[in-house]
């Protein structure tokens, strides 16, 4: 599976989820690498439909 793009919404999670996680700690957020895996693995579960 190839993910060069990701959907929108997955998209708009991940920069929430990162906002979260600056204002609970200021110093600590997603690096670009761990937002790319993170919605990957995202894809992969709703594209294929199944977690295991």
């Amino acid at each position: 599976m190839s993910v060069r793009k990701l959907l929108p919404f997955v998209e708009d999670y991940l920069n929430s989820l990162n906002d979260a996680l600056r204002e609970y700690n200021p110093g600590f957020g997603l690096s670009r690498l761990q937002k790319y895996w993170l919605g990957f693995c995202i894809m992969g579960i709703l594209l294929s439909n199944q977690i295991n």
